[in-house]
């Protein structure tokens, strides 16, 4: 990693978190209006047999702790980790002061670029004698340091409330807005952003409105962003036998402007050229950049700072795969790459001749498919309306053979009325009755009787 001219980055070995089978929902609770409110709790695994490296391996990296501790932050009701150190408080401080912070960075050896293991960077996080010193200033309760450690993803493996409040609507009164997030932390829009940015649009990012047209865009909202973000249809995708419409996001996510003016309100203060979206207002002030993995879809000016940047559509781009009819994900890849800015501080000397870059810090792919299973239940569940319609006409079919039948049998009988147990037929087909033939015979015997008495 060379601080002076262009950065290198070098991609480290892939370390794969598989993620517990659910995302477990807390404290739901169903409303009167037709929607139900719930937190959710994530929880990720390392799953060595899927990673390329350990979680003792040693990565060197920027020193994020002192990159954001040297950054003039506005006042916030609450610190974030990457805030709470001897740069939040040093905010506004002079020349003397801000010296002083250089002096003490230099007597607590920190430098540009730190070495850690993946699982201290990741999960467990370190100790760091920044943290330390800022815990050590006299703060109001509402900006002390709740934190003695940092990771990125420390405290948040595991907890209901890293996430936020959701509120999404059930599709009680109209199936079409099934899944919709109507509120956020008990808003329906954020205080990160202004104007049309701010609003809160499309679902959670579990269920979509059924019957999805390839003109239709996908829209679901990002905690992490602390904003919403579309998806335009691209091609048709199959999964375990069955035919998704695969939406993908497009350069209009991380653009500030740049292409699309309806997104200036994204810039927060200076916009940088299209390719990595400013989240610090989102991250409590840290000069935290978002952008796809590798610079992809990004201006040029980014990849010209890093060398070892290889963007890649194939492995890179963020997609979501629905089933049209349901809205029901079948696949989905969500990637992105946490960026840091490095810029010059001159009356510190850690930073006084460093460029100003976005350093790609880390990216990361949250990837869920639906499994065989599930997916054989969904295929019944599509089948359901043919197997419906097949079973509906063979039941008319052999109601229709059963009423002609049954007429058919009506007219024969009145044709040829059936045959009574008194009834009988002649051999030349005539009809005769018992009753009939019986006074005949009477009428022989009583003529022979007759003739024997005379």
């Amino acid at each position: 990693m060379r601080m002076r001219g262009k950065a290198v980055a070098n991609q480290t070995p892939v370390y794969t978190a598989e993620e517990s089978e659910t995302h477990q929902k807390v404290n739901i609770t169903w409303n009167s209006n037709h929607t139900v409110s719930y937190r959710q709790v994530k929880r990720w695994f390392f799953d060595k047999d899927h990673s390329n490296g350990s979680l003792e391996d040693n990565v060197t990296t920027l020193n994020v702790v002192a990159v954001v501790s040297t950054v003039p932050l506005p006042v916030l009701p609450l610190p974030d980790i990457l805030l709470s150190t001897a740069g939040f408080v040093a905010r506004d401080w002079g020349y003397f002061m801000q010296k002083s912070i250089s002096l003490s960075f230099s007597s607590i050896g920190q430098t540009v670029a730190i070495t850690k293991m993946v699982g201290q960077l990741l999960f467990d996080g370190f100790e760091d004698p920044i943290i330390n010193m800022g815990s050590a200033f006299p703060l109001p309760n509402t900006l002390k340091i709740p934190y003695d450690k940092f990771g990125w993803f420390y405290q948040r493996n595991g907890s209901y409330l890293y996430d936020g409040l959701f509120n999404i609507d059930t599709g009680q009164d109209d199936i079409g807005h099934v899944g919709e997030l109507k509120n956020w932390n008990y808003r329906n829009t954020t205080e990160f952003y202004q104007g049309t940015c701010a609003r809160i649009d499309g679902t959670a990012g579990e269920l979509w409105p059924p019957k999805r047209g390839r003109e239709d865009r996908v829209t679901m909202y990002s905690t992490d962003l602390c904003r919403s973000i579309s998806f335009d249809y691209t091609d048709e995708y199959e999964v375990e036998g069955i035919l998704g419409y695969r939406y993908s996001g497009g350069p209009s996510i991380v653009d500030n402007g740049t292409l699309d003016p309806s997104n200036e309100c994204f810039c927060c203060g200076e916009c940088v050229p299209s390719g990595v979206l400013n989240v610090s207002s989102c991250r409590f002030g840290a000069p935290a950049f978002i952008s796809y993995p590798h610079f992809y879809q990004a201006d040029q000016v980014y990849l010209d700072q890093v060398e070892g940047m290889k963007p890649d559509e194939e492995k890179h781009r963020f997609y979501v795969t629905l089933e049209p009819n349901t809205g029901i994900p079948l696949d989905v890849a969500a990637r992105f790459q946490v960026n840091i800015l490095l810029d010059q501080r001159p009356y510190i000397s850690l930073f006084k001749n460093v460029p100003k870059i976005f350093f790609p810090m880390l990216w990361f792919e949250e990837r869920a498919a639906m499994p065989q299973e599930m997916a054989s239940q969904l295929k019944l569940l599509l089948h359901l309306p043919t197997i419906g319609l097949v079973v509906s006409i063979t039941l008319v079919v052999i109601g229709l053979i059963t009423a002609s039948t049954t007429a058919l049998c009506c007219v024969c009988r009145n044709v040829n009325p059936p045959l009574n147990d008194s009834d009988t037929k002649t051999s030349n087909g005539v009809l005769r009755g018992k009753e009939s033939m019986l006074p005949l015979m009477d009428r022989n015997e009583n003529s022979t009787k007759t003739i024997l008495a005379t």
